[in-house]
């Protein structure tokens, strides 16, 4: 179902907000880093401050062990299952390919 003209245009104005929003978000996280640098002991001053600019990578970094251990977690495919999915696939691409002639 298509978006309404409105959805389009409150989407348009949330991605406007939040861009609004973040650039001087973004400018502060370069000087705090900044700031860190020279002076480590920041970070416990600014508790908040660090875990504000710190919770994208966390969680990047947790959804990265989380997909890793999916992908750990599943088993491969016996290659005869393999074999006779590719099969049928083939099998039913012919025939699509047969029908949509006829068409």
């Amino acid at each position: 179902m298509p978006f309404s003209t409105y959805a389009t245009y409150a989407l348009a104005m949330r991605a406007a907000a939040w861009d609004a929003a973040l650039r001087p978000v973004n400018r502060l996280h370069g000087r705090y880093e900044a700031a860190t640098t020279d002076d480590p002991a920041l970070t416990k001053s600014y508790a908040k401050l660090e875990a504000f600019f710190g919770a994208r990578e966390e969680s990047a970094a947790r959804g990265a062990a989380t997909r890793k251990k999916n992908t750990s977690s599943k088993k491969p495919r016996p290659r005869s299952e393999r074999r006779e999915r590719d099969v049928q696939y083939a099998t039913l691409t012919r025939v699509h390919a047969r029908l949509n002639q006829g068409a």
